[in-house]
């Protein structure tokens, strides 16, 4: 009784040659109207599966699916063991919501399949881990549903390589330093040196980053000082516990498209009353 489209959820194959035959036989009763109408049906072709391949140097590479019950199997090539990335896939181009996996070049999963509606990008929380080297593979089967437009429009992917920490040595009570991420995904430390029992006072300003962070604070050999702390911009007091250098590790928040966790951030550290 749909009053919209009614197809299968997946391509049908036509194993036989000749002519089809599709039958018909509208409901009887309610009204002298009811088994009149018009009926529509439309028969696609499915063409070969959308294919490419897809750099690791941060350019979106961008898929088009023309027809519904079209697939997308699309590679990338990693040539340097634990390789740390980040991933982004847009699905905001799609008139569907889609399935998708990556698999990693023995065959196991790097992401199990994964159905999502979002409208925008979608993609891991933390930068990806490419253990293995060889060829990935990242398939995509898009909804089918609700009309002739469904399982179609444009895929996007972007892969960026993390480069390693951005890094700056404070003094205490000496000039901010600045920290510029260039890359979602990378992360940046601070480092000074500080007494047995000197109070300080951390500042962190996010204004020129995309997104907010979490930092901590520990001991060059580990012993935390402040824990994990998710910040925008403030200040933090602290009584050092030994006469060491001390770590400001940060992570920067990751998500709703590629420039997020990226700019540039300050930090200063000063003597506090």
């Amino acid at each position: 009784c749909s009053n919209g489209f009614f197809l299968n959820s997946a391509p049908v194959i036509l194993a036989q040659t000749g002519t089809y035959i599709v039958t018909v036989i509208p409901d009887l009763g309610g009204g002298i109207t009811y088994g009149t109408g018009t009926f529509q049906m439309t028969i696609f072709q499915v063409p070969a599966d959308v294919s490419g391949s897809i750099p690791l140097t941060g350019t979106t590479t961008s898929f088009t699916f023309s027809t519904p019950g079209q697939h997308g199997l699309f590679t990338f090539s990693n040539t340097t063991a634990n390789l740390e990335t980040t991933l982004f896939i847009n699905f905001g181009g799609m008139n569907s919501c889609n399935t998708y996996s990556i698999k990693n070049p023995d065959g196991t999963f790097l992401q199990a399949q994964v159905d999502t509606c979002s409208n925008g990008f979608f993609l891991n929380s933390a930068p990806v881990i490419l253990a293995q080297t060889g060829a990935y593979t990242v398939t995509v089967i898009p909804d089918l549903g609700g009309r002739i437009t469904y399982g179609t429009g444009t895929f996007q992917m972007t892969i960026f390589q993390v480069p390693s920490d951005a890094t700056a040595t404070l003094t205490i009570g000496g000039a901010a330093q600045n920290l510029t991420i260039s890359t979602p995904g990378q992360h940046g430390k601070y480092s000074f040196n500080g007494t047995s029992g000197q109070k300080i006072s951390l500042t962190l300003n996010f204004n020129s980053m995309t997104t907010c962070g979490t930092f901590s604070l520990s001991t060059a050999s580990g012993t935390p000082v402040i824990a994990d702390t998710h910040t925008c911009n403030n200040s933090f007091v602290a009584t050092l516990p030994s006469t060491t250098t001390y770590n400001v590790p940060l992570a920067f928040d990751l998500g709703g498209s590629i420039t997020k966790g990226t700019g540039t951030m300050s930090g200063s550290v000063a003597n506090s009353p």
